[in-house]
């Protein structure tokens, strides 16, 4: 059993979430935090902005590599996960500019959701033999 394409997209994932750790470095040090944010907004948006795609990243992987290993289709393997990581990145935008709404956000948040819908409906339709 492999799962190349999961792998794919668990590593550029994976390198998204190490970029999303460097702002919080960043802060910490700046404000010299060492656990906790201190009560400062700008470390609690990038605690979040982390916090956030390691809350989502888990189960979508989950859910790609469960498609992909019932013989799901590649092409769709791939137009979910490249549209994942880049809902993902737009999130990470969004929430990096402001903790307010940002169209960045909310493609972010919409995408995430439909995204991942899709991949359980698609799990579904594997399980009941209808794709």
């Amino acid at each position: 059993m492999t799962a190349p394409i999961t792998a794919l997209y668990a590593s550029l994932l994976a390198l998204l979430i190490l970029a999303l750790i460097i702002p919080i470095i960043k802060e910490r040090r700046g404000l010299k935090v060492g656990i906790g944010d201190g009560g400062h907004r700008s470390l609690q948006q990038a605690v979040r902005a982390h916090g956030n795609a390691t809350e989502f990243i888990p189960t979508f992987l989950i859910l790609l590599f469960l498609f992909e290993i019932n013989g799901g289709s590649n092409v769709f393997l791939h137009i979910a996960g490249a549209g994942f990581v880049l809902v993902r990145i737009s999130h990470a935008i969004g929430l990096h500019k402001s903790i307010g709404v940002t169209i960045w956000r909310m493609l972010g948040v919409i995408g995430t959701i439909l995204i991942m819908l899709i991949l359980v409906v698609a799990n579904l339709l594997r399980f009941f033999s209808v794709i």
